[in-house]
C-alpha cells in the first residue's frame, strides 16, 4: 500500500471516530442498501459490459448547521464486470465471463442540503472513500475453460471519488426514510504493478453507480 493511501485510510478512520464532535446541530445514525451497476474502464479490451450487484452499509450523519454537515460510512460493495458475446468470450468459446471485485469501504463525504420541496429534503453529497478488496474472482460459463479462478491481478486498495444526490422523505426531524444515488470512480489505476513485471502496467479503474434506500434516526443531541 502506498504512503498516500495509508494516509488517506488513517484520515478516514480518525474522522469516523471523531464524527460526533462535529455534530453541533444533530447526529444521526443510519443504514442503507441497494443495487450497484459497475464496470472497469481504461485499458480494458473488448466490450466490458457491466456487473449488477448489491451494496449495504452503516453510517452517521453529523450536522454543523441545519443544512450542512458530513457523513462517515462503512459499506460493502460488489463491483467488477460481466462480458457476454464480446471478443474475449468468443475467443474461448464461453457464454459469459464475470469478473467480481468486492470491497469493504470507508467513506467520508460532505452533505449540503438544498431548499425543501413538497415535503422532500434534497441534498448534494461529495467526498472520497478507501476500498479494501475482499474478493477477486473470475467465473467463466460455457466452453472448455468453464470454471472459477482467482486472478489476483488487481491492487488490494482502491481510492475512489464519490458524488451523489440524497433525498430525505417527510418532515420528521428525528427519524425517516431516505434515498440516494451515487457514482464512484477510481482516482488511480487499480492494476497491481507487481503482476505486470517486464511489461507496461495497464491503467484500469472501477466505475460504479449505486441506488440506495435507507433509514436514519437521531442518535445524539
Amino acid at each position: 500500500m502506498s504512503r498516500t493511501l495509508c494516509s488517506t485510510a488513517l484520515t478516514l478512520l480518525l474522522l469516523l471516530a471523531a464524527a460526533p464532535a462535529f455534530a453541533q446541530t444533530g447526529l444521526y445514525s443510519y443504514f442503507r442498501g441497494g443495487l450497484t451497476s459497475s464496470t472497469l474502464t481504461g485499458d480494458v479490451t473488448g466490450d466490458p459490459g457491466d456487473r449488477r450487484g448489491l451494496h449495504a452499509g452503516l453510517g452517521v450523519r453529523f450536522l454543523v448547521t441545519d443544512t450542512f454537515g458530513g457523513l462517515a460510512e462503512l459499506n460493502y460493495t460488489q463491483r467488477g464486470l460481466t462480458r457476454k458475446d464480446d471478443q474475449n468470450t468468443r475467443a474461448i468459446g464461453a457464454e459469459s465471463m464475470t469478473y467480481a471485485l468486492n470491497y469493504w469501504q470507508l467513506n467520508m463525504m460532505l452533505h449540503a442540503g438544498l431548499p425543501k420541496l413538497a415535503g422532500l429534503r434534497p441534498a448534494l453529497q461529495a467526498g472520497a472513500a478507501v476500498n479494501f478488496e475482499t474478493a477477486e474472482r473470475l467465473t467463466i460459463e460455457g466452453g472448455p475453460d468453464a470454471g472459477e479462478s482467482n486472478p489476483e491481478t488487481m491492487d488490494s486498495i482502491d481510492l475512489t471519488s464519490v458524488l451523489g444526490v440524497n433525498v430525505d422523505f417527510g418532515d420528521d426531524e428525528d427519524s425517516h426514510w431516505f434515498a440516494d444515488a451515487r457514482v464512484e470512480k477510481s482516482v488511480m489505476s487499480i492494476a497491481d504493478p507487481l503482476q505486470f513485471i517486464g511489461q507496461e502496467t495497464p491503467s484500469i479503474k472501477n466505475r460504479t453507480y449505486l441506488l440506495s434506500v435507507g433509514f436514519k434516526w437521531r442518535s445524539g443531541d
